[in-house]
């Protein structure tokens, strides 16, 4: 594109933008934009950790009670990781949560409570990549840089009609973006494009009849709209296996444990679980889970990178195992668990088995 017909595009993206801008907690509207406004960059930050491989509208509801709860840098730097990690509980992909705990203590430390727009400084602090550090100086401090998150791929990538996958065009995609993107309001325009990826330009049914981009669409003239961009093959998620133990103690409380910082969910309360195999055999149960009830029936789940099978074990103990916590089964905040144990409780809390305990 010429300088030209870079300003006329810019000028296209930025007057649908602010006439159909998505209201979300963490922006300013365009028109206080427009005038100079700037959001509380904290916002940004905490949303764009949130946003990480999760939608908008399951974001939405986390970020308000998070923001209300930890206002500011200041306050979130002085909250302790379990209780962090509780209220991120159900969000998934908590190392998201750890690593935005250890920004806000250095923010604290080294930045006096507040978030620097120069991109080396936010790519050096944890869980911050170069989208992630483009999108806060862009978006936060309305600076020029480019942002590119799954959205802004595909609308560029029919834009210039790429025919090769995303992944093997990262670099073309960057600098066509590059090219693009407005310098006068580039927070902006980096959120119009994510809203016209989100909205319009999504990938199985694009609303090209109401795009603002269809004149300039290279993929629709060429009747490609739908191939592109070229989706790869995805590998199939293998399906791992375990069990996991509901062990009552002493009739009222539930056995629970903290899991492993490094592994997956990482410093999360859960309930003890064996390991998870891709195999079926019988796994090696602890001799402190001997003596169990198996439930019918097996809980199922989904983590990025595979399957997950697991088959729920009631135990009573009158014993509590090292390095175990206790928690009265009566008041237990299913929230506060990550979604895998929510459905293994309510399964166990649902069975005939315990229901049978009771009476």
């Amino acid at each position: 594109m010429t300088k030209t017909e870079t300003i006329k595009f810019s000028k296209i993206i930025l007057n649908w933008y602010d006439f159909n801008a998505r209201k979300l907690p963490w922006r300013i509207e365009p028109k206080n934009s427009k005038k100079g406004i700037l959001i509380n960059p904290y916002h940004t930050l905490v949303s764009e950790f949130m946003l990480q491989q999760t939608s908008v509208k399951t974001v939405i509801p986390y970020f308000k009670n998070f923001i209300q709860k930890w206002p500011s840098i200041e306050k979130l730097s002085n909250a302790s990781e379990d209780e962090v990690l509780s209220e991120w509980a159900g969000l998934g992909y908590y190392s998201r949560a750890r690593n935005l705990i250890k920004c806000s203590i250095i923010l604290r430390e080294k930045f006096n409570n507040t978030l620097p727009s120069n991109l080396h400084y936010l790519q050096n602090l944890p869980g911050v990549g170069p989208y992630t550090a483009a999108a806060i100086r862009s978006i936060a401090f309305n600076q020029p840089a480019v942002v590119i998150d799954g959205n802004v791929e595909r609308v560029i990538s029919r834009l210039f009609c790429i025919e090769k996958p995303v992944k093997s065009s990262k670099k073309l995609i960057y600098c066509l973006t590059d090219q693009v993107t407005c310098k006068k309001r580039p927070g902006d325009f980096a959120q119009a494009l994510m809203d016209i990826g989100a909205t319009i330009c999504n990938s199985k049914k694009p609303k090209c009849n109401i795009c603002p981009l269809l004149k300039h669409c290279k993929a629709y003239k060429n009747n490609l709209t739908l191939s592109i961009p070229h989706k790869e093959k995805k590998k199939k998620k293998p399906t791992r296996y375990g069990y996991a133990f509901f062990c009552i103690f002493k009739k009222k409380y539930l056995i629970l444990e903290k899991r492993p910082e490094n592994g997956l969910l990482g410093g999360m309360m859960s309930l003890p679980t064996s390991d998870w195999k891709e195999r079926k055999e019988i796994v090696n149960i602890p001799k402190i889970f001997t003596n169990y009830h198996e439930i019918k029936g097996d809980i199922s789940h989904s983590f990025s990178h595979f399957n997950l099978k697991l088959k729920v074990l009631i135990i009573k103990k009158n014993q509590l195992p090292k390095n175990m916590k206790i928690q009265k089964i009566t008041e237990l905040d299913l929230k506060s668990f990550p979604k895998i144990f929510q459905k293994i409780i309510n399964h166990a809390l649902n069975s005939d088995y315990l229901n049978n305990l009771k009476n």
